[in-house]
């Protein structure tokens, strides 16, 4: 995925730059969830640098695709996965010991409490990776 930025100020080995949201970004199913807006707004971020872009030169910035699949799949896929499996372990807990009249609740109560461990895992991992340099996107070239 890639988008044109410009270059606000240049720290070391990264920059921050700021994105002007494309017309793709209209057409995008995501557009609402992935935080980034609708066309025309800009968003400013920190970016490898690797190219020795300086402050003010339009650049074209780059996240790999892998991350953005990985990234995708944590924040949305594994939650569901955990409450349908902690809804089916709940289920399976109360038939076993014999209270099957409450199982439906003792389902919702274990998958919602799963889900909830795991919120707060996400919570801790985006604390964690808003700062590793896997998950920054990359200055590829000067536009």
């Amino acid at each position: 995925m890639e988008e044109e930025a410009v270059v606000i100020s240049v720290q070391g080995e990264n920059a921050t730059v700021r994105i002007m949201r494309s017309g793709s970004c209209d057409g995008c199913s995501a557009k609402s969830t992935c935080g980034t807006g609708s066309s025309g707004e800009e968003k400013v971020t920190e970016a490898l640098n690797p190219v020795g872009a300086a402050p003010g030169q339009r650049v074209i910035i780059s996240i790999k695709p892998g991350v953005v699949l990985k990234a995708s799949l944590i924040v949305y896929l594994l939650p569901i996965l955990v409450l349908i499996g902690g809804a089916i372990l709940g289920k399976e807990m109360a038939t076993s010991m014999g209270n099957e009249a409450q199982s439906d609740f003792w389902a919702a109560v274990v998958g919602f409490s799963l889900m909830a461990i795991v919120f707060a895992v996400q919570w801790l991992w985006n604390k964690r990776a808003s700062t590793a340099r896997e998950y920054m996107p990359t200055i590829i070239k000067v536009a």
